[in-house]
């Protein structure tokens, strides 16, 4: 009777350790705490109310901050805004929403168009 003989490959072919740091190439390896933080399973969600959880008035606009210690998803986060609609979430857009250079997450509303929603980030 005949044998088969199969050879598995597993994992990346290199006579040189990878480097550790930020992948840029599309055959670069990453290590997990990279994995982790750029690709965590949750995402953070902030729900937040129509009225004391927003500050101002400055310059005719409410606002509101998320700090990326808070959300833990680094200096470029991703996220949506949605608005409390009965006892469903619509997604929606608030007047101005920006991620400042250090991660963290700036929405502004209108003089007064505060809504109650939550802020989903990933």
């Amino acid at each position: 009777m005949a044998t088969r003989e199969y050879d598995f490959i597993v994992g990346p072919e290199t006579d040189t350790l990878p480097t550790v740091g930020t992948p840029s190439l599309s055959a670069d390896i990453m290590t997990l705490g990279f994995a982790d933080t750029r690709y965590s399973k949750a995402p953070y969600v902030k729900t937040f109310n129509a009225t004391s959880d927003w500050t101002g008035p400055s310059g005719g606009y409410y606002s509101m901050t998320v700090l990326a210690s808070a959300h833990g998803k680094g200096t470029t986060p991703t996220s949506e805004v949605y608005i409390v609609n009965g006892s469903d979430f619509d997604e929606t857009t608030a007047e101005a929403k920006k991620v400042n250079a250090t991660g963290d997450i700036v929405l502004k509303v209108p003089d007064d168009l505060r809504f109650a929603g939550r802020l989903i980030v990933h």
